[in-house]
């Protein structure tokens, strides 16, 4: 897993590309996640455009990620899915308890709003 992280002052957006499949990175994508919500970043945006391909760890990954951003008084969206990672997360249901955007512009729009109320 390959996954690059870009600040946004309150959010955090995390590119993950090539095969988002678990292995030696899912430790540190993990680590990443709770390491800003520690800073202070209780947005997260998981950015998966350069993603050809996912399976069922990199999903338990994502569900226990957002997880922990929700416990911990933040939240996780996700955006730019491929059109494979739509279908996998259509055909588990996961499309409905994800926030999804069509691009990281909307997303950053969207928790930035969050962030004011």
């Amino acid at each position: 897993m390959k996954f690059k992280v870009k600040d946004k002052i309150k959010i955090i957006v995390i590119e993950v590309y090539d095969k988002f499949i678990g292995g030696p990175g899912i430790s540190g994508f993990q680590d990443t996640i709770v390491e800003a919500l520690n800073n202070r970043k209780k947005r997260i945006i998981i950015d998966l455009s350069g993603v050809k391909y996912i399976n069922s760890i990199a999903i338990g990954v994502l569900i226990r990620a957002l997880t922990t951003a929700r416990n911990a008084g933040g939240d996780l969206v996700l955006a730019a899915l491929p059109y494979k990672v739509k279908g996998v997360l259509s055909i588990t249901r996961l499309d409905s308890v994800f926030k999804i955007f069509d691009n990281v512009e909307e997303a950053v729009k969207s928790c930035n709003e969050s962030l004011k109320d």
